[in-house]
């Protein structure tokens, strides 16, 4: 994607998209692509997700080199920083 709008990296990527997001980061973790910063709002209870899903998603990202920042209290929207290195 960031060749198709002409920058090489992405220090943002902020997400709520009612529920894609989790198809979003099982692409994204398979992939190259790595945001500096994550910030991203899950759907779980809506849509047939469930906590399990945002559960699993989180745990992928920080697979793949990502560590909290930020939870929300209701825990729908954390944040997301990649560790220099990952």
């Amino acid at each position: 994607m960031t060749d198709r709008v002409g920058v090489d990296r992405l220090d943002v990527l902020k997400m709520d998209i009612e529920g894609f997001e989790y198809g979003v980061i099982r692409q994204m973790v398979a992939s190259t692509i790595r945001p500096a910063q994550i910030l991203v709002e899950f759907h779980h209870r809506m849509y047939g997700y469930r906590p399990e899903d945002t559960r699993r998603s989180v745990e992928m990202l920080q697979g793949a080199g990502y560590r909290i920042f930020y939870v929300s209290p209701g825990g729908h929207e954390y944040g997301l920083v990649l560790i220099d290195g990952a």
